[in-house]
């Protein structure tokens, strides 16, 4: 009965993974940010062309350049920013809407007619991005949304532009589309604006209420975190293993420069690893598929660096725990040193390795969380936590979130190695 149990435990957390490595690679929210090609959309709407006319701009190496369109196609990095020609009695209203959420509108004082090259709204493409820009009149109304439970002016979600006397149009609302901000719910029919007004929807900011509007989320991020220590784990135990055989080879040059790389590897903090691989590759802004972009791919390589050293080093300690005695033997029966290594002493040592890969495993998934330092698109359970929280800025709840999901993932893997580790000690 109790190794049933021991083989359904297998079993269950075995195809967990994999629905949730699945449901990340195939769940169509994932494939909405970049099309084909690694291009993203920057769409500017004019909320009043009685105001001015509005136009798009992007960086080049002469300085930005006017696109002649109200909607392109960018590559990710790319710095955009946006120009208008402002006629008298308005001035300018601004506010924009991406993955990151609402952010804070740009207001200008003048009322004279003019044409505003300033560098309004300037930002670096890393996702879809929405600029909406509204010639606002003297005589017209601000209405602000805010999330109650969170500090007034850090908790804007949305804007509307409302005519002296008119009434809130909810289509006009701009805010980003993340469940929870609900305005048919929240507006309650704002009529006869008279005033700029402040709205202040109601919405629970607690750990159920965040994990039941934003689980897809949470449940994409670890899958891309799993997906990235496996991949990483999976590399390095190749890269260590050739290390490990050129560290206890007679080959002084190899064995110098192997023991160079591992200690230098492992006596450097991987953050600064990681940041120094996404400086060397970030120019070259190259991607495979829309998933493998830059950042993923620096994030892989800096991962894949770091574990191999350590798992060279496992292997090591591992085929060094082998007796002695079977190289004599074998040496005795007329084998080849490397024959004996790799058919004898090579298959002991990498069975005694297992429960340390995994554990290099466990140690890898939380170092992934490191990736938020170069760009919160990568898409782990950290980015995703940053993410979430520059919506709507909620910002416990979604720490408690990964914090709990980072503890049931990794503590279901050490005790399935620990039961790994009780099977091969019962062989011996």
């Amino acid at each position: 009965m109790k190794k049933t149990l021991k083989i359904l435990s297998y079993i269950i957390v075995s195809v967990i993974l994999v629905f949730l490595v699945v449901f990340n690679l195939n769940n169509d929210s994932n494939k909405v940010e970049a099309d084909d090609n690694g291009m993203f959309t920057v769409t500017l709407v004019n909320g009043n062309t009685n105001a001015g006319e509005t136009t798009i701009y992007i960086k080049e190496e002469s300085g930005y350049v006017d696109q002649k369109s109200n909607s392109i196609k960018v590559k990710k990095g790319t710095k955009v920013k946006f120009s208008i020609s402002l006629n008298e009695g308005y001035k300018l209203f601004l506010w924009a809407t991406d993955n990151d959420g609402i952010l804070v509108p740009t207001s200008s004082e003048e009322t004279e007619s003019g044409y505003y090259e300033k560098d309004y709204f300037p930002k670096t493409i890393s996702s879809n991005l929405t600029l909406n820009v509204y010639g606002k009149r003297l005589e017209d109304h601000v209405v602000t949304y805010y999330n109650s439970e969170l500090e007034a002016k850090r908790s804007i979600v949305g804007y509307s532009i409302v005519s002296d006397g008119g009434s809130v149009d909810l289509n006009s609302v701009t805010a980003p589309k993340v469940p929870g901000n609900d305005f048919v719910k929240w507006s309650e029919e704002l009529k006869n604006i008279t005033s700029n007004i402040e709205v202040y929807p109601e919405y629970t900011a607690n750990v159920g209420t965040v994990f039941r509007d934003y689980y897809p989320m949470f449940f994409q991020g670890l899958g891309v975190t799993l997906l990235l220590s496996v991949i990483s784990v999976f590399c390095a135990l190749f890269l260590g293993a050739a290390i490990c055989l050129a560290k206890m080879s007679n080959i002084k040059v190899l064995n110098f420069i192997c023991s160079a790389y591992v200690e230098i590897i492992r006596g450097v903090p991987l953050l600064l690893q990681l940041l120094v691989v996404y400086i060397i590759l970030g120019p070259t802004r190259f991607h495979i598929g829309s998933f493998f972009t830059t950042e993923v791919i620096s994030c892989l390589l800096a991962l894949f660096i770091n574990s191999s050293a350590y798992v060279s080093e496992i292997f090591r300690s591992g085929i060094q725990a082998v007796d002695k005695g079977q190289m004599e033997a074998g040496r005795a029966l007329g084998l080849s040193k490397w024959k004996v290594l790799t058919k004898i002493v090579m298959p002991q040592g990498i069975r005694n390795s297992l429960p340390s890969i995994g554990n290099e495993l466990v140690m890898i998934i939380k170092e992934t969380s490191l990736a938020v330092s170069i760009d919160a698109s990568i898409g782990e359970l950290m980015c995703v936590r940053k993410n979430i929280t520059a919506a709507t800025y909620i910002n416990l709840p979604p720490y408690i979130i990964v914090a709990i999901i980072y503890f049931i993932v990794t503590f279901t893997l050490s005790k399935l190695i620990r039961l790994l580790e009780k099977r091969l000690q019962a062989h011996e």
